[in-house]
């Protein structure tokens, strides 16, 4: 058995290694730019020992604005990497499909012969790596202590972080004792003994600050309340990934990752062959980072959920850090030059013979010309209407006899029309949404087609 920090680091340089092996195309470029990996990485136990290996990976940190998403699902909206991985995992469990209804059998999967939908195999297991935080609630927490430079007064303060904008509120406490607080607007011209009457002229002083999101809170009637140090942020909030100067539709990695935990990380298409999917683990590589932050974030926020019915469960998973890093992360891009940008690609890959790994940029394959730009060559793998027709063509392969209840209505038509009809994701989803009343869904015109639609 693997301890807690060995599995983190197993599964995080399994990653690494992988990341390290592929070719340096829609990698940032070196000395410039930084980007986020995840991926999902496959246990499979032999004999008395674990065997992992990578079979989806992603990176990237953009995101697209409502007015550039598609209605024909040819774009891939949100370019995290945590999406990215997620996306290319679909596509590796969709090879598999294809491979048993071929062979009639599987290395990953067991069939229910009652429901006609898979399950993963026993003795395999998935797990899901990112090299940071998710963004969204996750990414907020307190920042460790650091010694500051002094104040005009004299006096000795340490903070939580370095972002100390003092003409904001900030709460100030002895280091030693949190009973007394006061609120100050600048040191500069007063003492703290005049703004604090509590804390003397040489008394050391923490000024509390957080790590945090650029996720923007879905309910304007529940938003942050942008003050100083640990009051800038609220916790536990629903939020939506920030564009490039425009609002998206896409929620935010902390929130994604929550509803997988309920759902599922198959979505609604692929659960009417699955019965839901759930990873062992969650695990974040070297990086700022506090368990009891991603626990609320992706477990603690789905408690209330009630209602569901098996195989849907509240998934508990393993939640660890890595003492590894990435070495394209920010924090290490930064540290050898003056300035880095993220880079806007990002590099998709599984574990299947077809097209293993694509480069996009701006939710398009890379390289692809504007004449081009609607063509089927420009769609990137793990779009909506590239999964819809690796789905529609799995699907056609079998008889309607062998598929299961769900999948046998004459009528199914649209992409949406696919989703809905998986009745027991459906209710699943909707028991999670009684309690993430707020989520922003995908408007129904960006999911209404057919792959008749496509050119």
């Amino acid at each position: 058995m693997f301890q807690a920090e060995d599995l983190a680091d197993t599964i995080a340089k399994c990653s690494y290694d992988h990341y390290g092996d592929l070719p340096r195309k829609g990698k940032p470029q070196e000395g410039k730019e930084w980007t986020l990996l995840a991926a999902i990485v496959q246990e499979t136990e032999q004999d008395d020992t674990s065997v992992f290996q990578v079979v989806a990976m992603g990176t990237g940190t953009k995101c697209l604005g409502q007015s550039k998403m598609s209605k024909i699902g040819d774009i891939v909206n949100d370019s995290h990497a945590e999406v990215i991985a997620r996306r290319a995992f679909l596509n590796y469990l969709l090879y598999h499909v294809e491979g048993f209804y071929e062979t009639g059998s599987s290395e990953i999967f067991t069939v229910d012969e009652k429901t006609l939908r898979f399950s993963i195999e026993k003795g395999i297991a998935f797990h899901f790596f990112t090299s940071h935080t998710p963004c969204g609630d996750a990414s907020i927490f307190p920042k460790e202590k650091s010694e500051g430079s002094m104040c005009e007064t004299g006096a000795k303060r340490t903070w939580e972080g370095d972002d100390l904008n003092m003409k904001k509120r900030h709460k100030l406490v002895h280091s030693d004792s949190d009973v007394d607080s006061c609120q100050v607007t600048t040191c500069r011209n007063e003492s703290l003994s005049d703004v604090c009457p509590t804390v003397n002229d040489m008394a050391e002083v923490t000024i509390r600050d957080i790590y945090r999101t650029g996720a923007k809170c879905v309910s304007s009637e529940d938003n942050d309340p942008l003050l100083g140090g640990m009051e800038y942020h609220r916790t536990g909030l629903l939020r939506t990934k920030p564009g490039r100067g425009e609002r998206t539709l896409s929620m935010c990695c902390s929130d994604k990752l929550a509803k997988w935990n309920v759902v599922g990380c198959q979505g609604a298409l692929l659960s009417h062959l699955f019965e839901p999917v759930y990873f062992k683990s969650f695990v974040v590589g070297s990086c700022p980072y506090d368990k009891a932050a991603m626990t609320r974030a992706l477990v603690s926020r789905c408690l209330d959920v009630s209602g569901l019915q098996l195989p849907y469960i509240l998934h508990q998973p393993l939640i660890l850090q890595s003492t590894l890093e990435f070495e394209d992360s920010k924090h290490i891009v930064e540290a050898k030059v003056e300035k880095a940008v993220s880079s806007n690609t990002s590099i998709i890959w599984s574990s299947i013979p077809c097209r293993p790994i694509e480069v996009s940029v701006n939710g398009k394959r890379q390289g692809i010309t504007t004449k081009n730009i609607h063509k089927s060559q420009a769609r990137c793998s793990i779009c909506k209407a590239e999964l819809f027709s690796k789905f529609k063509k799995v699907i056609e392969m079998v008889g309607v006899d062998r598929l299961p209840e769900t999948l046998r209505c004459p009528n199914l038509k649209t992409y949406h029309d696919f989703k809905e009809a998986a009745d027991g994701y459906q209710l699943a989803w909707g028991r999670l949404l009684n309690v993430f009343k707020d989520w922003r869904r995908a408007p129904r015109e960006l999911e209404n087609f057919t792959l008749d639609d496509l050119s």
